[in-house]
């Protein structure tokens, strides 16, 4: 298993091309899916609530999870969603781009990574046509291509494949 990210170290640092940041979000969902305290919530990038005691997390929050090799602290979730919005830190900045990712719009993900020419992988990818990845349960509506994030990640995880075979 590869090492954890370090203090200091940028996630485009550790994981080094968008093919791994979509395997961190993959991965970090489907981790997450029996993981006691935390549900996932496509519509929050992090809360918790204190009654349940369980923390609600995005895709974006499973990619850092997954990275960071641990589950966030539900201190850690409250922080990081009140600073979520406007920061330009590098977590925010991955994030946005994971959250983004998940909507099946990969620009803002290949920016973060600064892919010289991204053209070629935006075609590769819209020629995959990505579903937006909802919460399960959620029935997809709406003029948007819409799945349940465990139907999703598969169609995901080939998106990975098809950037790993062009060396991103």
């Amino acid at each position: 298993m590869k090492e954890p990210k370090r203090i200091g170290q940028t996630f485009a640092e550790y994981l080094v091309v968008p093919s791994a940041a979509i395997r961190a979000m993959c991965d970090g969902l489907e981790q997450t899916r029996d993981m006691p305290g935390f549900t996932v919530n496509m519509g929050t990038f992090g809360q918790y609530n204190a009654s349940s005691q369980t923390c609600f997390g995005c895709a974006a929050v499973c990619a850092v999870q997954n990275v960071l090799q641990r589950a966030l602290t539900p201190d850690e979730v409250v922080y990081r969603y009140r600073r979520a919005f406007g920061l330009a830190s590098d977590l925010s900045l991955f994030e946005n781009s994971m959250d983004e990712m998940r909507l099946a719009k990969p620009s803002r993900m290949l920016e973060y990574f600064k892919v010289a020419n991204p053209e070629p992988l935006l075609e590769t990818l819209e020629a995959l046509v990505l579903p937006c990845m909802l919460d399960a349960g959620l029935e997809p509506r709406g003029g948007t291509y819409l799945m349940e994030w465990p139907q999703a990640v598969p169609l995901y995880r080939v998106a990975a494949d098809k950037l790993e075979a062009l060396g991103y």
